[in-house]
């Protein structure tokens, strides 16, 4: 998981920030934030994710417990999703909305 934070920033972020960036907005990760990283990388591994379980339950596992705590109940069950099905939404929606304005 250590190797994992290392290099995230070159595996993933270069190219979640291209798209973010794409669409007028910047980028902020604040489950990034070394202090955040450094105190989940104390807690083990079985305590941030459960991968034995079904998609929005398991995976991102403490993420979620948080979001419950916060009453944010819906939020926690949602199951995860890539940035690009984001942009590819967005760009769905930007398409739509074109074609709107032509028939407008």
């Amino acid at each position: 998981m250590k190797l994992d934070m290392q290099r995230i920033w070159k595996r993933n972020l270069g190219r979640d920030d291209r798209c973010i960036a794409d669409n007028g907005k910047e980028a902020r990760f604040p489950f990034l934030d070394e202090d955040v990283i450094r105190v989940l990388l104390d807690f083990p591994l079985w305590e941030i994710a459960n991968l034995s379980r079904p998609s929005g339950i398991g995976d991102k596992k403490i993420l979620r417990e948080v979001a419950r705590l916060l009453g944010l109940h819906e939020a926690a069950g949602q199951p995860k999703r890539a940035i690009q099905v984001l942009q590819y939404l967005l760009f769905q929606l930007a398409d739509c909305s074109s074609h709107s304005q032509l028939e407008g």
